[in-house]
């Protein structure tokens, strides 16, 4: 009889044991089930986002290939439009070129003419110039005053020149001859006699030139020949004294940079 008792509460124990774990199995079941439906619903959403993100992109992509294509016949179009221009340019030029080319060959002929113009009105001028030169130093040699003197002197005309120079001097009054004109008389008549090799008299004239009129401009000139007449005759001793006397006096003027050369 125990052993009876003990048998059917191990077969209800048993009987426990399994029906317990088949309810585990049930819910652990259940919860797979519920899982894999919410996977399924995720696949799902995830497989019509894909849909839709290549609906998008075939659409973008039929814009993409619309546009190159219009890009590319908009940009045929500008090309052969800038040939075009090109050509018109080109064809321009080409006229162009052929007008500056005889306009070019205008302007030589004219230049060449406007040259042979010029030259030879030149010469007519110089004529005319030498012409009207011989009349004046012709007048100028007739009547004596400082004025012809000087216009004497500068054409060359130094024995006439000194001639006048020379009566002026002699007759300061009479030829109504200012102080401060006689510079220029002293002066000239120093680098005639120079020129025409009278070292001795020119000495005389540039000397007096100095010594009377010492802040005249007129004795860089003055010293420099002063010097020089020194040298033809062979005294480089005063030579090399009035050359200093000519830097010490006038240390910028051209006859100075002249005279340190000979020094």
């Amino acid at each position: 009889m125990k052993y009876r008792i003990i048998s059917c509460l191990l077969v209800i124990f048993i009987s426990s044991c399994a029906t317990q774990e088949e309810i585990e199995r049930r819910e652990l079941l259940k919860k797979l089930n519920k899982e894999m439906q919410g996977q399924q619903k995720i696949v799902k959403g995830l497989l019509l986002a894909t849909q839709r993100i290549e609906r998008s992109l075939g659409t973008v992509s039929g814009k993409i290939e619309e546009n190159e294509y219009q890009e590319t016949i908009s940009l045929e179009a500008t090309v052969n439009e800038i040939k075009q221009q090109i050509a018109r340019i080109e064809e321009l030029q080409t006229i162009s070129s052929g007008k500056i080319a005889k306009n070019q060959e205008d302007l030589e002929k004219l230049a060449k003419l406007s040259n042979e113009q010029k030259s030879y009105t030149a010469k007519v001028l110089k004529e005319l110039k030498s012409i009207n030169s011989e009349v004046d130093i012709e007048k100028a040699s007739s009547k004596i005053s400082l004025k012809n003197a000087i216009k004497l002197y500068q054409h060359k005309k130094y024995d006439v020149a000194l001639s006048q120079f020379q009566e002026i001097l002699n007759n300061p009054k009479t030829y109504k001859l200012k102080s401060s004109e006689k510079p220029r008389v002293y002066h000239n008549i120093g680098i005639i006699y120079f020129i025409q090799k009278d070292y001795q008299n020119s000495q005389v004239y540039l000397s007096k030139l100095f010594t009377e009129f010492p802040d005249s401009g007129l004795n860089s000139s003055g010293l420099y020949h002063l010097g020089l007449s020194f040298k033809h005759l062979k005294n480089k001793e005063m030579m090399s004294q009035t050359f200093n006397l000519l830097k010490e006096k006038f240390p910028k003027s051209r006859y100075t940079k002249k005279a340190q050369k000979l020094l």
